[in-house]
């Protein structure tokens, strides 16, 4: 075998030839072993000298060198069949927004990490294709302001000095206004002031009283229960209905991409069945958001596989 430093040297140059590569083909050209020459990648993908893909060919990731990411969009075809459309959809769209897209194409997106990348924009996860920058994002979501022709900033500024004179004219309007408002407010106040002191049986035909007291919301023991779960781990933005062994609210959910909004979902059943994560899981999607699911029985064969399908919008956890 050739001196260990002159064989790192050689795997490292013919990288830089051939782009991303796999173990075998570098064992061959380098004419070693397989083993060897996976133990020679392991080690420079150690150091950061190399990196290694997400995405398999065969079973085995490819080595390639920082700089070469773009080259590994010649071996998407390699991908599973919603991988490889999810992959063509992005690098087409450049940027696409995770609410947007099919349930089946947004855990494709998870899956293609070498060449979607997520980002948070006002509280949404977007994703960017590999080979566009978050310069380049920037400037698609937030494109800078045209310069504007001499001869048309001149008559911006005529336009501007008549819109002073205007505004100037309109404040004083507004300001006679508002004294004319207060009066009002106040002769109103007068009015509540003494509408307080009416009998109980005048409320109902004195129209400057408006509001009765909420009436008090009656949850069962599991509804309370569930509440108190929810309320101890997450933060809860809105209840959306209660009834005896069913609850449902909004909830945010401290995530590594931020806090995300979830709708949760709570049923008092024997065992959650596959029909019912697909309801679930349609009624999350018409907002859209992903679903939390508090179940305090058993999951069926079925429901359990439905979702690992679809794990990234479909959480599960047990009362």
């Amino acid at each position: 075998m050739s001196n260990p430093i002159e064989t790192r040297n050689k795997i490292l140059s013919l990288l830089k030839i051939k782009g991303p590569s796999l173990p075998v083909q570098i064992a061959r050209e380098a004419q070693i072993s397989p083993l060897f020459a996976g133990a020679f990648l392991s080690e420079l993908a150690k150091d950061d000298t190399i990196k290694i893909s997400k995405m398999k060919v065969g079973g085995s990731p490819l080595y390639y060198i920082k700089g070469q990411e773009n080259k590994l969009d010649d071996f998407y075809k390699y991908l599973p069949e919603k991988e490889r459309e999810a992959f063509l959809i992005l690098k087409e769209n450049k940027i696409l927004e995770d609410k947007k897209q099919e349930p089946a194409i947004r855990v494709a997106l998870r899956s293609i990490k070498d060449f979607a990348f997520p980002f948070l924009k006002d509280q949404e996860v977007l994703w960017r294709f590999h080979t566009i920058t978050e310069g380049e994002v920037r400037q698609m979501l937030e494109p800078p302001e045209k310069v504007e022709a001499p001869a048309r900033q001149e008559i911006k500024q005529e336009m501007q000095v008549k819109q002073e004179i205007q505004v100037k004219q309109e404040t004083k309007q507004q300001i006679k206004q508002t004294i004319e408002k207060k009066g009002k407010e106040k002769q109103l106040s007068l009015g509540l002031k003494k509408a307080k002191k009416f009998k109980p049986e005048e409320r109902f035909i004195n129209p400057l009283i408006i509001n009765e007291k909420p009436e008090k919301k009656h949850y069962s023991e599991f509804v309370t229960k569930v509440i108190e779960k929810i309320n101890n781990k997450y933060k809860v933005l809105e209840e959306k209905y209660y009834a005896p062994r069913e609850y449902s609210c909004l909830i945010q959910i401290k995530s590594e991409l931020g806090p995300i909004n979830f709708i949760a979902f709570a049923k008092d059943k024997k065992k959650l069945s596959e029909t019912d994560l697909k309801k679930i899981l349609s009624e999350s999607q018409k907002i859209p958001l992903p679903a939390l699911v508090l179940y305090k029985g058993e999951l069926s064969k079925k429901a359990l596989e439905l979702s690992v399908k679809y794990f990234s919008i479909l959480k599960l956890e047990k009362l």
